[in-house]
């Protein structure tokens, strides 16, 4: 299986998990206040992966919805 890394040093990678995990509502605890077993890097990879697959099937549901119009209008002769 191929792999995508993203390579950043220290201090980048603190505020990259620290922004993640603050724009989409990571909590050190969950609701009955116990401590969440996702880590912080955890979470982060998550959304990360996430977005990325988001990504991918929007941009190919697009492509096909495009290439599907171009077969149907070209099936199509109205005389």
């Amino acid at each position: 299986m191929a792999s995508i890394t993203l390579i950043v040093d220290d201090a980048v990678a603190t505020r990259v998990v620290d922004a993640i995990c603050n724009q989409f509502g990571y909590n050190e605890r969950l609701e009955d206040g116990s401590v969440n077993p996702e880590t912080k890097n955890q979470f982060t990879k998550r959304m990360i992966a996430w977005h990325v697959k988001n990504l991918v099937v929007s941009y190919e549901t697009r492509s096909g919805e495009t290439s599907a119009r171009a077969t149907s209008e070209s099936q199509i002769i109205i005389s």
